[in-house]
């Protein structure tokens, strides 16, 4: 398990453990945000290309 560390947007900072290959994917997450602000939106998180895989830069809103 890797911990990813997320940077900014709505839950800047939270952390969690994912499985190593979903990290070496380098394909990131949709995830949901409460809060109105994010009403039918998911804030899109992924790695940097060449930074660390492990953490996790807001890279905006998409539709849910």
């Amino acid at each position: 398990m890797v911990t990813v560390r997320l940077v900014g947007g709505p839950p800047d900072g939270e952390q969690w453990d994912e499985t190593e290959e979903e990290v070496a994917g380098g394909g990131g997450a949709y995830l949901i945000v409460a809060g109105p602000q994010a009403a039918g939106m998911r804030a899109h998180y992924a790695p940097v290309p060449g930074g660390d895989p492990a953490v996790w830069e807001w890279r905006g809103w998409v539709p849910d």
